[in-house]
């Protein structure tokens, strides 16, 4: 019933399975992303490629997607970010 629901330690297997795999999912998109931030980290910093050249090898259609996703990601642009460390 939905007053179980309400309170705290009473959920079941039941009313939880429909939000296990929206969970999971996002979950797995998070480490997904988060490894893709970390090697565009390596290869801006460790190689001579463009930043063009670094989206693609990292799977984005669009480098204008991937600036966009690193700029979100760390708050810096690509470029500034192999600047700075790189």
């Amino acid at each position: 019933d939905s007053r179980a629901a309400q309170r705290p330690g009473r959920y079941g297997k039941v009313s939880l399975q429909p939000h296990v795999p929206k969970v999971v999912r996002r979950l797995t998109h998070a480490v997904f992303h988060q490894q893709k931030m970390e090697r565009a980290c390596s290869l801006l910093v460790e190689s001579t490629l463009s930043i063009d050249e670094i989206a693609a090898r990292l799977g984005y259609l669009e480098t204008g997607y991937f600036r966009k996703a690193f700029k979100n990601y760390f708050g810096i642009s690509a470029s500034t970010y192999r600047r700075y460390y790189g």
